[in-house]
């Protein structure tokens, strides 16, 4: 699925309403491509509790601006990459969840976060080299959070909390802001 508007034109997923914020509601897509590189426009998740699943690939174009919302989440339940961001992601208050359905790997792009939650048991989620925050929570539910081969800095402004594995980098820092809850395996490298 492609969306893409006017120039300067606003669209809303999940809701209502010229200002968002009608009924949420729950979508899902296969992929969810936002933007045709050509016109610039904004695409806002509405509600305050709307949930849109991507099986495939989130990709925000060079054109495009998603703003996740308020208490919304993003379940990305495809394997590899999963989101492409050559445009503007506004974390709002959402929950970026990524549960993917195979245990083949999936790649966790450098963006800045609200709440991450990983919840693929058996699947380890890799990230790039350079810098992630994550403005609340990050939740390792099942899996193994691979910080440690591109050694990666992170920072949590709130808690983490552990049920699966996570392998912190080697080289630079992870900063927990909140409560650590070490239910799972936390090895540091």
């Amino acid at each position: 699925t492609t969306i893409f508007g006017e120039e300067g034109g606003n669209n809303c997923i999940g809701s209502t309403g010229a200002s968002c914020a009608g009924t949420p509601g729950t979508i899902t897509f296969g992929n969810l491509t936002l933007g045709n590189n050509a016109n610039q426009f904004n695409t806002v998740i509405g509600g305050t509790t709307t949930t849109i699943t991507v099986a495939g690939i989130l990709d925000i174009t060079g054109d495009a601006a998603l703003n996740a919302g308020t208490g919304s989440i993003i379940n990305l339940t495809g394997n590899g990459t999963v989101i492409t961001n050559s445009g503007t992601f506004t974390a709002g208050t959402s929950t970026i969840a990524l549960n993917s359905t195979s245990t083949t790997g999936t790649t966790i792009p450098s963006l800045t976060y609200y709440n991450l939650t990983l919840i693929r048991a058996s699947n380890t989620f890799t990230t790039a080299s350079g810098t992630y925050s994550i403005s609340n929570n990050l939740t390792i539910t099942a899996g193994t959070l691979d910080l440690n081969t591109n050694d990666p800095t992170l920072t949590i402004g709130g808690a983490l909390t552990i049920g699966g594995t996570l392998s912190a980098s080697g080289t630079n820092s992870l900063t927990v802001g909140g409560n650590f809850v070490n239910n799972g395996t936390f090895t540091h490298n």
